[in-house]
């Protein structure tokens, strides 16, 4: 009886010592199979459909926005003169700095002067009702988009400074 015990023992033990290369070389192979799917879909050619004479074939596809950074926003809320809000992303305006809105300038800061409320109204104007395209062109230290915008061919940081809405700062400015 001991011996048949023992010989239990021994292949339990030497299942126990496969679990964790099992595991590795499953999660290995799920990753690899998920990758080459991936770039698979990502780089898989168009295949031809079958097109009436008046039709002709796409050139080529434009980039999708993730790609570029491009996105284009309806509907979008503006924050303050320089912050624009779409969907949950927060917007800044690349380049430029408008007043705060009260109560928001911090303690040691050098803030913009002039009328926050009218900064924003000049904003809201220049946005209207129409789309806003903007690229994407980093990050700021408080998680906010930093992107160059425009709508109908208008750049809003451009606009706001041109209009007195805004200062040039921080570099970047796209005009």
């Amino acid at each position: 009886m001991t011996r048949r015990h023992s010989g239990r023992r021994r292949r339990e033990k030497r299942k126990e010592g496969r679990i964790i290369p099992t595991l590795v070389l499953t999660t290995a192979g799920i990753l690899f199979i998920g990758a080459a799917t991936f770039t698979f879909t990502r780089t898989a050619p168009i295949e031809e459909q079958s097109l009436s004479p008046l039709q002709s074939p796409p050139l080529s596809l434009p980039p999708s926005p993730q790609d570029t950074g491009d996105f284009v926003c309806t509907p979008l809320s503006v924050t303050d003169g320089d912050t624009l809000r779409c969907g949950d992303e927060r917007i800044r305006l690349v380049g430029i700095d408008a007043p705060e809105m009260p109560g928001h300038c911090r303690k040691g800061r050098e803030c913009v002067a002039g009328d926050p409320l009218a900064s924003k109204a000049m904003l809201e104007a220049l946005i209207g009702t129409g789309d806003t395209a903007c690229v994407r062109t980093g990050t700021d230290r408080y998680g906010r988009t930093l992107a160059s915008c425009s709508t109908q061919g208008i750049n809003l940081s451009c606009e706001l400074v041109a209009r007195g809405g805004a200062v040039i700062r921080y570099g970047g400015f796209p005009c």
